[in-house]
């Protein structure tokens, strides 16, 4: 589905609402604008992680950002086993939502090789979650490596016409971009295993949820609410389930 539409992104909320507590949910968000090859055009910095204002890619990839971690907002609230996945050259925690989810929710940051599960390349990936379970992937590592001898051009550098060096994606991209089998079989290995762990505490979450929320004045956070409404851009999906 398409979150950058409204109505993908009202389904997408339908669909996480849906879900029972101590339930799984992995996300990964395009990052072909967040990563290090794309810094030349994008302009994005961990000062001034949003870029270019000019860029309809930088900006699609800030309102997506957005609607992800709203999403895994919501998923938090309903105790969910969520995982958010980034190559690790990427800077998009420092989008100012990501640094207030990192302020909302205790989250794990788990660094990993996609090597290690079956990838053509090491590709160190960083794993957001919301539970200490994602430490145990290491456990499931694949016993073999992809017998590809050479290593994939992922980027190639270049000189610019005002003589910078800069970086673009290689022939070997998009190749790399899937996840490999291992991956999603440690995955699932990893929440099978502590599938009880993680429904104690979606209800231990959701019980104190449940008394904090009748303590709280509803409108503690408008400013809050206000910008994420900016940042996720989300009036337009308002619109839609209004209408």
């Amino acid at each position: 589905m398409d979150i950058l539409s409204s109505s993908g992104f009202a389904n997408a909320m339908f669909q996480i609402c849906n879900l029972k507590p101590g339930s799984g949910c992995l996300s990964a968000p395009v990052c072909s604008s967040w990563v290090f090859m794309s810094r030349g055009s994008t302009c994005r910095t961990k000062a001034r992680p949003l870029g270019r204002c000019d860029s309809e890619g930088v900006q699609n990839g800030n309102i997506m950002t957005a609607r992800v971690l709203i999403l895994m907002l919501l998923a938090s609230a309903k105790g969910i086993f969520w995982l958010l996945e980034q190559p690790a050259s990427s800077i998009m925690e420092h989008h100012p939502c990501f640094q207030e989810v990192l302020g909302m929710v205790h989250l794990v940051k788990k660094t990993i090789y996609m090597q290690n599960y079956g990838g053509a390349s090491p590709k160190p990936t960083i794993l957001y979650s919301s539970h200490r379970a994602v430490d145990d992937l290491v456990h499931f590592q694949s016993s073999g490596q992809s017998s590809q001898q050479e290593r994939p051009q992922t980027y190639v550098r270049y000189q610019g016409a005002n003589g910078n060096v800069s970086t673009r994606g290689g022939r070997d991209l998009k190749a790399t971009q899937a996840y490999p089998d291992g991956f999603g079989v440690a995955l699932a290995k990893t929440r099978t295993v502590h599938s009880r762990a993680v429904r104690e505490q979606a209800q231990k979450f959701l019980k104190k949820a449940r008394k904090r929320s009748t303590r709280e004045p509803a409108n503690t956070c408008t400013e809050t609410n206000k910008r994420w409404l900016e940042m996720a851009n989300l009036q337009p999906v308002i619109d839609f389930l209004a209408g």
